[in-house]
């Protein structure tokens, strides 16, 4: 297949001057909540994931990125998003533009334009599977925590965490006596160790023989589930 060279786009000049923004919908209902609007922060890679009781409209939306995105960090110059209504609609367009913010969409099946957005939502989905309920209406309980988590991990293409390329410094979590520390770091070296023995073992052998009654993993990608939505499922049971 023919295409073009990727086009790269240059890198804002400051935090927050880019944004990109995606809903994470058809969640199960969680107090009320069924739909996540996830902002990004194109340069830092900070994020955050604001719950919303429906797919908002594009009035709403502005609402939202006033009260959760404006008065944190101040207006973008530039805001990328998909073509979904709520951005095409001309009173987000009338609004950005009276702002003096740019408005950019993304191209259909081309994820690059759009900083990455796919697979942060894809991260967030990955967050929230670890902790729901089998029923899963409780993922609402865990979405603060989970931005913290994603705003506190190194990201792979700044080498740092948001939060430090944000304000640049790291924040609180639990604390750690001088006691705990070692030990904690023996631990994590073991694990990592034992990750990367795994990971590499799973390229260096075939499939081992199974017999009846033994134990595995099985995978649910084919599986009807027993539970509201596949995207919180478990990938393997077992």
């Amino acid at each position: 297949m023919n295409q073009h060279p990727l086009r790269q786009k240059g890198y804002p000049e400051r935090p927050w001057g880019a944004i990109s923004t995606d809903f994470l919908t058809h969640l199960p209902p969680s107090s009320g909540l069924t739909t996540v609007l996830v902002v990004v922060d194109m340069l830092t890679k900070m994020a955050h994931f604001i719950p919303c009781r429906t797919l908002p409209m594009a009035h709403t939306t502005a609402r939202l990125f006033l009260q959760h995105v404006f008065r944190l960090h101040g207006l973008p110059d530039r805001a990328v998003s998909d073509r979904g209504v709520q951005f095409t609609a001309q009173f987000w367009k009338s609004l950005m533009t009276a702002l003096q913010v740019q408005v950019c969409l993304s191209s259909a099946h081309h994820p690059e334009t759009d900083g990455g957005m796919e697979k942060i939502i894809g991260i967030l989905g990955q967050y929230l599977r670890c902790f729901v309920n089998q029923r899963q209406n409780d993922w609402a309980d865990y979405l603060a925590v989970a931005e913290f988590a994603f705003n506190n991990s190194q990201h792979t293409s700044t080498q740092m965490t948001p939060f430090y390329a944000n304000v640049g410094y790291h924040p609180q979590f639990f604390p750690l006596t001088p006691s705990d520390s070692p030990q904690l770091v023996r631990q994590q070296l073991i694990q990592a160790k034992e990750d990367y023995k795994r990971f590499a073992d799973c390229s260096r052998r075939a499939t081992p023989p199974l017999a009846v009654g033994d134990r595995v993993w099985l995978s649910t990608k084919h599986l009807l589930a027993d539970c509201p939505i596949k995207k919180l499922d478990h990938r393997f049971i077992g």
